[in-house]
């Protein structure tokens, strides 16, 4: 859900901004932030079993 709603947030701010260099880098904050809570929710899940 979370990469959904990223994929919904990028395709906007390209509308808004077209192409530029600071997209890709905001793309990549996307992806990294939605690792990062992929692995904290494993690692919870994980503790509480």
């Amino acid at each position: 859900m979370a990469g959904r709603i990223s994929d919904q947030l990028y395709d906007e701010l390209q509308a808004l901004v077209e192409e530029s260099n600071q997209l890709e880098a905001i793309q990549g904050m996307f992806l990294r932030i939605n690792l990062t809570f992929e692995r904290s929710a494993e690692s919870i899940f994980d503790q509480r079993r």
